[in-house]
């Protein structure tokens, strides 16, 4: 009698922290709260300058997503031309028009922007300086905007 009822009790246990280290990671990977962002600079199609709070100068990567380069003096520039199967031409004028996006965009809503960082830090490439996160303009996720303009493409670590 005791086996019949110790193995439910014993399986409901291991389903039960089961459930909850299932929960406690997709909790841990949500982005932070939003925070107001005034952007001072667009870098490029993914990554900008701003203050954050009104207070904190910092650079953001936008994450997710990876924008073709705009200057022929970087080595990511070569990768991309072999991922993305384009000339080194059509990469530069797609960064440029991407970055041109990004910054009409952020333009158009500039007092209604604001960021929320991601756990990530793209894939631990070295820039430590920078934040990671999702912008937003007022509610448009400029991440997934990129993506929908086909100026950018999905980007994951797995990609590096």
């Amino acid at each position: 009698m005791k086996k019949i009822v110790f193995l439910p009790l014993i399986t409901l246990l291991f389903a039960s922290a089961a459930f909850t280290n299932v929960y406690a990671t997709d909790k841990a990977a949500a982005p932070k709260a939003k925070v107001k962002l005034i952007v001072t600079e667009v870098l490029d199609g993914d990554t900008i300058r701003g203050v954050i709070n009104c207070q904190e100068f910092v650079t953001i990567r936008l994450a997710d997503i990876d924008c073709a380069e705009k200057s022929k003096k970087t080595k990511k520039l070569d990768k991309q031309v072999q991922e993305w199967n384009m000339s080194q031409e059509k990469l530069i004028k797609l960064g440029k028009k991407s970055k041109e996006k990004l910054e009409a965009l952020l333009k158009t809503y500039e007092t209604e922007i604001s960021f929320a960082e991601t756990p990530e830090k793209v894939c631990k490439t070295g820039n430590g300086d920078r934040l990671v996160g999702i912008v937003y303009a007022k509610d448009i996720n400029v991440n997934e905007f990129m993506l929908k303009e086909g100026k950018c493409r999905p980007f994951t670590c797995a990609d590096r």
